[in-house]
């Protein structure tokens, strides 16, 4: 072969490739976001959660945003449901049954036999199963060899199949090795549930970024730090509860509660706690009829009144920042939804369910949570990287505009990746974005030379012209397939094959538990007040 080709093949591919030693070194595809909706399981069940698909063929399944555990939780038909609760009532409460004898790619595990059975002090490793399969996020990434734990009871912090996202998170780090995303960060709004359609819409969790279209306003930071009291290590301190009573503000924090009160922000759980104080301030002055209840219902315990006689007001958090977060009335008060045994969702039109559980008994002394009802209302980034997590009020809307973080040192990846008509957001103002660093338009995976490159060459060296446009055709297809980037292929990254995390931080692995979570009641069939149930479809967001 002729000197000049080697050489003007080095010219013309040192440019595109200088950048791509190795998969981990090459531009990231951008945030990976998720739905969070009604996802239709086995009819007529429905569940609302994050909508992933496990296995081959695919089992579509609805999972919670769990930062309590690192790892993957899927229930199968042998899980967490009493005697009394009949499989399909069960199996909308757990977000669907996967079945792991019908998909061709699982890979049971003995953990018992392997090294990291020293890391995982709270599995079952005697009844609970453990394997790898295929998880589907969406139409273009997914991942293979994926590990799931499948409990076969109750675990603390699984209400229902939950996507671990802890600070050593599995999938998290699945996606930041394979290249897929370029931090260990991830945000969510849980999108709204109210009783009218106008009241909903369904959300997304977005891993590796943020989605600009869903927040306002500046933001209020938190470092994430390890606390016995909150699993999942964000915690917030508020400094004003207010609702609304004959026309005016009205606090929720007595004497006896001081100035301030940390919230625990747990976005698997389903309402928000208070204390019991707070709850006491809530029923005298919210004016309203007194309680009919307590709900056993998909929103566990909280308040149940006459829908003709409950609190008409919003509900608006103060955070020690001054950042003000305000849920509505319609996300606040809302049927009281459960599943009944044939496994339809059903409510009861003649009452409604204010999404407060004031604290009592045995949880008296818990830290208070904030739920998905807070976050029908804020807009949560957790960045693992950076040790931070930030809130800003959400503007609910169906747009997304999807903005990668990257690890925050120089050089780093960020990615914007507009899916929707309004091109403005929020990466301007430094004060209200998750990252200071600049996005950029993402790389593309099609590799094109122009038009006077070609006619230079042709002109230079006319007779190895063929010579190098074959070359570099086959270097290109070399180099596309070894780097797994295609612009019309799936993302596939390999997850370790059995590396199952710790549900505890690593440094309190020894010492400490979790605290009693609260103490849901058998979920077996509950009465509903009233004589009018209503069934829901799957076009109801609930």
């Amino acid at each position: 072969m002729p000197m000049f080709i080697p050489l003007l093949l080095s010219f013309l591919v040192v440019p595109l490739f200088g950048y791509s030693q190795s998969r981990r070194d090459a531009p990231v595809t951008g945030p990976v976001s998720l739905p969070i909706r009604n996802v239709s399981l086995t009819e007529p069940v429905i569940r609302r959660g994050v909508a992933l698909a496990v296995g081959n063929p695919p089992q579509n399944l609805a999972f919670d945003v769990n930062p309590n555990v690192n790892n993957t939780f899927v229930y199968d038909s042998s899980g967490l449901c009493d005697a009394n609760t009949p499989p399909i009532q069960c199996l909308g409460w757990n977000g669907g049954a996967y079945e792991e004898s019908s998909s061709s790619t699982w890979m049971s595990l003995d953990l018992s036999k392997d090294d990291h059975t020293k890391e995982l002090p709270s599995f079952n490793l005697t009844t609970d199963l453990f394997g790898t399969d295929t998880l589907q996020l969406n139409a273009s990434t997914s991942t293979s060899k994926f590990p799931f734990h499948v409990p076969r009871g109750r675990h603390m912090g699984i209400n229902m199949n939950s996507l671990g996202l802890g600070r050593d998170s599995t999938i998290l780090n699945a996606l930041y090795n394979s290249g897929t995303i370029a931090s260990r960060s991830w945000s969510v709004f849980a999108g709204l549930t109210g009783a009218t359609a106008d009241h909903q819409m369904d959300g997304n969790l977005v891993l590796g970024g943020y989605d600009s279209a869903k927040f306002t306003g500046d933001n209020h930071t938190e470092k994430i730090a390890s606390n016995s009291a909150c699993p999942t290590s964000l915690v917030a301190t508020v400094t004003h509860i207010e609702i609304e009573s004959a026309g005016q503000s009205v606090s929720l924090l007595g004497e006896g509660l001081g100035s301030a009160i940390r919230f625990c922000i747990d976005p698997s759980f389903p309402i928000i706690t208070i204390p019991e104080e707070a709850g006491d301030i809530f029923r005298e002055k919210s004016t309203v009829a007194d309680e009919l209840g307590r709900s056993f219902g998909l929103n566990i315990y909280g308040l149940v009144y006459a829908a003709n006689s409950v609190y008409k007001g919003d509900l608006t958090l103060t955070f020690q920042s001054g950042l003000k977060i305000t849920i509505p009335n319609h996300q606040l008060v809302i049927p009281d939804i459960s599943i009944d045994p044939e496994g339809n969702t059903i409510f009861n039109d003649t009452t409604r369910e204010v999404l407060l559980n004031p604290l009592q008994e045995i949880n008296k002394n818990d830290m208070p949570l904030l739920g998905k009802t807070f976050l029908t209302s804020a807009y949560l980034n957790v960045n693992y990287d950076k040790g931070t997590f930030a809130m800003w009020q959400a503007t609910p809307t169906t747009e997304e505009n999807l903005v990668g973080i990257g690890k925050g040192s120089a050089g780093s990846r960020i990615v914007s990746n507009n899916t929707s008509n309004n091109t403005s957001n929020n990466t301007s103002n430094n004060t209200s974005n998750p990252t200071n660093s600049t996005a950029i338009a993402p790389a593309s995976s099609k590799f094109k030379i122009s038009t006077a490159a070609i006619a230079g060459i042709a002109v230079g060296a006319a007779a190895g012209l063929a010579i190098v446009a074959a070359v570099t055709f086959f270097w290109l297809m070399h180099r596309r397939r070894r780097s797994g980037h295609h612009a019309t292929s799936p993302i596939v990254p390999q997850a370790d094959t059995a590396v199952f995390k710790s549900e505890l931080p690593a440094e309190n692995v020894a010492t400490s538990q979790y605290p009693a979570r609260y103490n849901i009641p058998s979920r077996g069939l509950q009465e509903m007040p009233g004589d009018q149930a209503y069934t829901i479809d799957a076009g109801r967001r609930i």
